[in-house]
């Protein structure tokens, strides 16, 4: 039984993450109206996921470690004192709606991209226990804090993902960071300067993808029609 169990975890885990990029992706090319899904195939999606699979893997383990060791069986048997509980119903309520006014207010006033990250530090918790404390979530992973890892990771790796795949994409619109075109030793037939360069957004299904900072457009560029393509790297002012 949980050899299925284990083989059903790591079937979920790889569409999962592969979802991760996937936010991520609508992140970074949905800044630039790029649906990037019309030219990326599944094996770029599957490749693209190996890096964060890997390392969430690794933290997910080191988390479930730490809280065996730290927390162990202290936490199971901890006992409440009815007065301790009076004292949360009482003021629960009041710290919730201030914390839920405190998520509206952020998502609506704070500009973006930085709305989006308090948005997922003030929401994902929320989701998380929501997640947690459903039937079907506790048959699937009986362990309560091993849940709760699990459960706050399915939340918050694909709201990050999107939150660093739309940051990426404000670094090059707006501080022309990144890997801009050197267009004279490049001779590509792009519009740029030095204030306002040709920026390298990535190179996808054989294609490279340009954004012209000057005038805001897309230029597609086929690999086989480039003979030099010459980069220089811009950090952030």
């Amino acid at each position: 039984m949980h050899t299925n169990l284990y083989r059903a975890y790591f079937a979920f885990i790889v569409p999962f993450f592969i979802f991760v990029n996937i936010c991520y992706l609508f992140g970074y090319w949905g800044s630039f109206n790029i649906n990037i899904l019309e030219y990326a195939t599944i094996s770029d999606l599957t490749r693209w996921a190996i890096y964060p699979l890997a390392s969430s893997l690794f933290f997910v383990l080191v988390g479930v470690v730490l809280s065996e060791l730290t927390a162990g069986e202290k936490i199971d048997n901890l006992e409440v004192s009815d007065s301790t509980l009076r004292k949360v119903r009482k003021y629960g309520r009041f710290v919730a709606s201030i914390y839920i006014l405190s998520l509206i207010l952020a998502l609506a006033f704070v500009p973006p991209p930085r709305n989006y990250f308090i948005g997922i530090a003030l929401g994902t918790p929320i989701v998380a226990v929501f997640l947690g404390r459903l039937e079907i979530t506790k048959e699937l992973v009986p362990h309560d804090r091993v849940r709760s890892i699990i459960t706050f990771l399915l939340i918050l790796c694909p709201a990050l993902a999107f939150y660093y795949g739309k940051v990426s994409a404000q670094e090059i619109k707006e501080e022309h960071a990144g890997l801009a075109i050197d267009i004279e030793r490049s001779e590509i037939a792009l519009i740029g300067d030095e204030v306002f360069p040709a920026m390298h957004l990535g190179f996808v299904a054989g294609s490279h993808f340009i954004y012209e900072v000057k005038t805001s457009n897309i230029v597609i560029i086929n690999d086989d029609k480039i003979t030099n393509l010459v980069f220089t790297i811009r950090s952030k002012n």
